[in-house]
């Protein structure tokens, strides 16, 4: 959920699965365990050790980063 400091009005962002997949083992189960806001974007940490999804506020888009 994304709130508005200004207005009070909440949002939802509903996280691409189909494209978090490809980062995660389909043998496990995931869930999300944090979340950041800082500036524009959020960061959501999720219960693998290795991902963290970025979404840009501005953009609407979602970039995925992982540790190698």
């Amino acid at each position: 959920a994304v709130v508005d400091l200004v207005t009070g009005e909440v949002s939802f962002i509903k996280l691409p699965m189909n494209e978090m997949e490809k980062y995660l083992d389909s043998t496990k189960e995931y869930g999300i365990v944090s979340s950041y806001g800082h500036d524009e974007k959020l960061y959501i940490m999720c219960s693998n050790p290795n991902l963290v999804v970025e979404y840009d506020c501005n953009k609407g888009t979602f970039l995925f980063k992982k540790r190698t």
